[in-house]
């Protein structure tokens, strides 16, 4: 058990925070993102994220997460951003000897700034802090720390909406730095399928869901 704590401080996120089944769309004929930003018509951040998580180290018997989760993003002052997330589920590691489990809940909070890269994209930067709990049956813990994300968003051919984000955690003194990519493609109006890909140094992880825009 207590090596996959030490797995959990090393490869959490994310994305995620961190998995989950995700919630997103412009529109059938997507929208222009921020109605209330005239001069730029980049990606829709007012967006809930409905997902499944699964995140897994590199090997046989390496620990892996099947989590369930959303995320909430929104614009203010039109420059501004905020990002809350929570994810929840299990944890598995595997060994020789025996196969263990534990229940984990994962909270991010991030806020940031985002600037004009063109007229349908944006680039970005977000920090904030990062809990997490689990559950081991005979004890539990949790630890906190910091999180931090750059990257850019954007839309391409009025349909996809695609971001792409490096990101750096620190939490229980466990670094982490992975990167991520994320695509959305309208269903209905409103409603995006979502998906997502992330690459730490010993872990990968993958989301899908849906969005729903606001």
């Amino acid at each position: 058990m207590r090596n996959m704590y030490n797995w959990i401080n090393k490869v959490r996120n994310s994305t995620s925070l961190l998995v989950l089944a995700a919630v997103t769309s412009l529109s059938v004929a997507p929208l222009p993102a921020n109605a209330e930003d005239s001069e730029h018509a980049g990606p829709n951040w007012r967006t809930l994220d409905l997902f499944y998580w699964h995140e897994a180290g590199r090997g046989d018997n390496a620990p892996k997460a099947d989590m369930a989760g959303l995320r909430a993003s929104a614009v203010f002052r039109e420059q501004w951003l905020v990002s809350i997330e929570t994810t929840g589920g299990e944890l598995t590691s595997t060994s020789e000897l025996a196969t263990s489990t534990a229940t984990a809940f994962q909270s991010t909070f991030l806020a940031g700034y985002r600037s004009a890269a063109s007229d349908l994209a944006d680039l970005y930067i977000l920090a904030g802090g990062m809990r997490v709990d689990v559950d081991f049956g005979d004890f539990t813990a949790w630890e906190s720390g910091f999180v931090t994300r750059a990257g850019m968003r954007g839309i391409i051919e009025s349909t996809w909406d695609l971001n792409a984000y490096l990101q750096y955690s620190n939490v229980n003194r466990s670094s982490t730095t992975s990167l991520h990519a994320e695509a959305r493609y309208p269903l209905f109006q409103r409603i995006d399928l979502f998906a997502g890909v992330g690459v730490y140094a010993r872990a990968y992880s993958g989301r899908i869901g849906v969005t729903f825009h606001f």
